[in-house]
């Protein structure tokens, strides 16, 4: 074994990685947001049940015909909201379903790592290029995702969970305490160590692409640009900077 080679072991397994977490990170949104009209849903049946809880049906003429109108009304709308509350279930197995798959390959790489680790040794581990973060950087990202992910899913079945129809109000307010997680995750992000999760994603699978279809100068000082410009909040400084007009098109870069 030449002594590259276990470094190329470890890139070859990140580089292997992130593609897997980009396409993920899709499944994630895609089931996020089909949460979002099904909560909706619930919270109007909570003001229904609440609505019609507070309706003395015995009151309205018209109603006292059916004096069991009220309990067969509310077995309607339980079902109903039963019916809602299995189409959530299904969208958090798809969550759990995507943060298992990122723990699987995050923990594949930290293996491929620690089994080189040795050989490796610090300098190789915190050497960047510029075409290329050092591997301790894109260790540390991929922990942060994977602990995103982890995270993320315990709130939500957290939420979900505390969902009892005998407590309508907090039903109601299930779609801002929904919303509340997604900015509570995004200010985390923005604030914290690292990129944010989708730049760790978005960043990386562009670099291969430019990297495999274009090793040109070009392309090296674009990769050297994204990765090394000073960032402030959560938007990276280098919009504000004077780039040459073929860098502006990021197709360019991709063009065989």
């Amino acid at each position: 074994m030449t002594q590259d080679q276990p470094l190329l072991a470890v890139q070859e397994a990140l580089k292997q990685c992130f593609p897997v977490v980009e396409e993920q990170q899709g499944l994630w949104q895609s089931a996020l947001r089909d949460c979002q009209p099904l909560l909706l849903s619930l919270s109007n049946l909570a003001e229904q049940l609440q609505a019609a809880q507070n309706l003395r049906f015995e009151d309205v003429p018209p109603l006292r015909a059916f004096p069991d109108l009220k309990e067969r009304l509310r077995r309607k709308q339980l079902w109903a909201g039963d019916t809602v509350l299995d189409k959530l279930e299904e969208r958090l197995t798809a969550l759990l379903k995507v943060r298992d798959t990122v723990s699987s390959h995050v923990e594949r790489v930290l293996q491929t790592y620690e089994q080189h680790a040795d050989t490796i040794g610090m300098d190789g581990v915190l050497q960047a290029s510029v075409v290329s973060p050092s591997v301790a950087d894109m260790l540390e990202w991929l922990q942060d995702i994977e602990r995103h992910y982890r995270n993320s899913y315990l709130k939500r079945k957290c939420l979900l969970s505390s969902i009892q129809w005998g407590d309508l109000a907090n039903i109601q307010a299930l779609p801002k305490a929904w919303d509340r997680i997604s900015e509570d995750e995004h200010q985390t992000l923005v604030q914290g160590t690292g990129f944010h999760l989708c730049l760790h994603v978005c960043f990386l699978s562009l670099c291969l692409s430019v990297l495999q279809r274009c090793p040109c100068s070009a392309s090296i000082f674009f990769i050297n640009l994204m990765f090394y410009v000073p960032w402030r909040g959560d938007m990276p400084q280098f919009f504000s900077l004077p780039i040459p007009d073929t860098l502006l098109n990021v197709s360019f870069f991709l063009e065989e």
